[in-house]
């Protein structure tokens, strides 16, 4: 599978147990990391607590949540952007 990813705002990752998300995951981020932090930002939210903590400092990083309440924190933030852009489009 292959996707241009600078033309996605948000990507939705699912699959079964074994099937390579982390991996892909990883891949994303890695690319992503030489992009300019204050075009690209992110929201992540791990609640294994094992896969993204390298991320948490980065300064592409809107918030980081690792449990449900910082998970549900993490979202509000999202939607303030995302209702702070549709207003200046408006």
């Amino acid at each position: 599978m292959t996707m241009e990813v600078s033309m996605k705002d948000k990507i939705s990752l699912a699959g079964d147990l074994g099937s390579g998300k982390s991996t892909v995951i990883q891949g994303i981020l890695h690319a992503l990391l030489h992009s300019d932090p204050t075009a690209d930002r992110f929201i992540f939210i791990d609640l294994k607590k094992v896969e993204l903590d390298e991320y948490r400092r980065i300064p592409h990083a809107i918030s980081y949540a690792d449990d449900t309440q910082g998970a549900i924190q993490a979202l509000q933030t999202a939607l303030q952007y995302t209702d702070a852009r549709y207003a200046d489009m408006q």
